[in-house]
């Protein structure tokens, strides 16, 4: 049985594999000349290699999230029609035997409860829910860094 930690684990691992850091001072290490603490002392060209390196993890952190994002479609859609046939058999049998209806909790306790390959699922889905969220975080802070690069760059062209 896997468990919340298994999930963040398997989710650390995954981001790990990436092997894009989170912006931190480690983060330009292939870019040993990339100081973001002194972006606005850094010559012209030396923004385009800011450029380069941000919108590129920006480039990549994008095709993964969508990669991660259509992955969790997929498994939602599949538990959403496993889930409703559960539902459909519990009724009609419930009902077959003159039992009282169940609430929706109940149902849902009941289906997961018989069920392994709805519960794997619900498992996968959350593991898959943990990337798309550690992936968009890191996403995002990409997109702030390549943003704030762009505007410098806006920035030294209007004045100059």
């Amino acid at each position: 049985m896997t468990t919340s930690k298994q999930i963040i684990d398997d989710t650390q691992v995954y981001m790990d594999r990436l092997a894009i850091k989170g912006l931190d001072d480690t983060v330009t290490q292939d870019y040993p000349n990339l100081d973001f603490t002194k972006l606005h002392l850094v010559s012209n060209d030396g923004l385009q290699e800011y450029i380069v390196m941000y919108g590129g993890y920006r480039a990549y952190l994008e095709v993964e999230l969508s990669d991660v994002q259509s992955q969790l479609k997929v498994l939602e859609g599949h538990f959403q029609e496993l889930y409703n046939i559960y539902i459909f058999k519990l009724a009609n049998q419930r009902e077959t035997e003159g039992l009282k209806k169940l609430t929706r909790e109940e149902i849902r306790g009941a289906c997961m409860s018989q069920s392994t390959e709805l519960n794997s699922l619900r498992k996968e889905i959350l593991g898959e829910e943990a990337k798309s969220t550690r992936l968009g975080g890191l996403l995002n802070a990409y997109k702030a860094a390549y943003d704030a690069v762009s505007r410098i760059v806006t920035l030294r062209n209007l004045g100059g």
